[in-house]
């Protein structure tokens, strides 16, 4: 399965590092690239720096070919936006958004 998360805090990073553990194609969006440092040894996860709300990042990230949508930031404006662009614009079949 290929999945999408948008986010590379405390609950994105281990989020996509158990769906690679579990042999999904996982890629993490965060603006911030220093957030990657979560994933410094899990190899198994494509990282992208740029914002899940942005059409081009996610297209970029692969977002049409994508069956799980995760947007888990701290924002939840950006957890919605990104999640409604993916569900809508992209049509993927399972997202998921954090609302705090």
């Amino acid at each position: 399965m290929r999945a999408i998360v948008v986010g590379c805090g405390r609950l994105g990073s281990a989020l996509a590092r158990r769906m690679a553990e579990d042999g999904h194609d996982v890629t993490v969006l965060d603006p911030n690239p220093a957030a990657f440092q979560r994933l410094a040894h899990h190899g198994g996860v494509r990282q992208i720096a740029g914002s899940g709300t942005h059409v081009h990042v996610l297209e970029e990230a692969g977002v049409s070919g994508c069956e799980t949508f995760a947007a888990v930031t701290s924002s939840n404006p950006v957890n919605l936006a990104a999640g409604l662009i993916a569900r809508k614009h992209f049509h993927v079949p399972k997202v998921i958004v954090r609302v705090s």
